[in-house]
């Protein structure tokens, strides 16, 4: 018997690859080719069967009532209404994570924004002497302003880039313990990490909506800092 193998698929519906191999078959063909090689005292048969029935329920009870007949003696039926049914009346799965994840990720990036916004104004409070040290000196305030741009965008580019990629590696390290069911088995088909690039976009170019505000509060605040006045609090 010769067989040809047209492709090879890792998951089907229903089967578990991890208990035992499967063929994806014509059911016809194996039927007569049982009929021609293997004896007729040998029974081969489909193990599992899909119905397509009507939303009629005295119908779907009838189909039902047939399967479990002499004839056939199906040992489990799966009604596939009444499982989704069933899983949309978990919490859980109605809500879905796609809320609770959108406003998790608003709150982060408003956290980090006015975290910014507090570390820059204290930052600025705090070397009013150093920037007015460095007038004195002769650096003009374009000067300082390249200066302190260059600092804040040092530090934004390194948090940014250094909090991508602790976050990508944690979704990766999570999602290894999060690929269980309710019983505490794996899920099938497995779990696939994607990562939503256009929201992390938007949420990047508001962080830098933010981070250019409180560069130019910043600069507003150098630029009015009285020289005279913050080198006599120095003295002091």
């Amino acid at each position: 018997m010769s067989v040809v193998i047209k492709d090879v698929v890792d998951y089907f519906p229903t089967l578990d690859p991890g208990d035992r191999e499967f063929v994806i078959a014509n059911l016809d063909r194996l039927s007569s080719l049982r009929n021609l090689v293997l004896s007729r005292s040998m029974h081969f048969y489909p193990n599992e069967v899909w119905l397509t029935v009507t939303d009629d329920e005295e119908q779907k009870e009838a189909v039902l009532d047939i399967l479990g007949t002499e004839g056939f003696r199906a040992r489990k039926l799966y009604d596939q209404a009444e499982m989704i049914a069933e899983s949309k009346a978990d919490p859980l799965a109605a809500a879905g994570w796609g809320g609770t994840l959108l406003i998790a990720f608003l709150g982060v990036t408003l956290v980090s924004g006015l975290g910014f916004a507090v570390y820059a104004y204290l930052s600025a409070r705090g070397r009013r002497l150093e920037f007015a040290i460095l007038r004195t000196l002769g650096f003009s305030l374009r000067q300082i302003i390249g200066l302190v741009c260059l600092e804040q965008l040092f530090v934004i580019g390194t948090s940014m880039g250094i909090g991508t990629f602790i976050g990508l590696r944690l979704g990766f390290f999570m999602m290894l313990f999060l690929q269980l069911a309710d019983k505490g088995e794996r899920v099938l088909p497995p779990v696939v990490l994607t990562t939503d690039w256009f929201t992390i976009g938007i949420a990047y170019i508001a962080l830098t909506v933010a981070f250019i505000v409180t560069i130019a509060l910043v600069i507003l605040f150098f630029s009015r800092v009285a020289l005279h006045r913050t080198l006599r609090m120095g003295d002091v």
